[in-house]
């Protein structure tokens, strides 16, 4: 049998929420298994397409360094930028993804602040 992760935290979900929540005898458990059962659908979800979300905001974060070096090329930040720009994960895990997308959140708000303080206002728009 091939493990459909996603498949199997809805069903775990679905689980908890139709025969677990009832069979609680106290409102305070109820309410916890079903908030359960809605986390456990929502990370269900998130799971099935947070490998492809990560790469895309990898790479959407890349086209910003781009043009904030295109537009100025003696931007303080530049180094760090060029430097983002050749990383790539070290595989497609979502633990590596997500360190390199942390990596890039970190870069852009280092260049939102500097837009910030250079008055470099479309930048700072694009950023957001």
């Amino acid at each position: 049998m091939i493990p459909r992760h996603g498949h199997s935290l809805r069903d775990i979900a679905i689980k908890l929420a139709m025969s677990i929540a009832p069979e609680t005898t106290s409102v305070y458990a109820a309410s916890n298994a079903g908030m359960m059962s809605m986390l456990l659908q929502c990370l269900a979800q998130d799971f099935d397409r947070a490998a492809e979300s990560r790469s895309r905001d990898i790479a959407e974060m890349k086209e910003i360094f781009e043009r904030a070096i295109a537009g100025d090329p003696g931007i303080e930040l530049a180094g760090r930028l060029r430097a983002f720009l050749t990383m790539q994960p070290k595989s497609l895990s979502l633990t590596d993804l997500d360190a390199l997308s942390a990596e890039g959140q970190n870069t852009l708000i280092a260049l939102q602040t500097w837009a910030e303080d250079n008055a470099a206002t479309e930048l700072e728009r694009e950023v957001w």
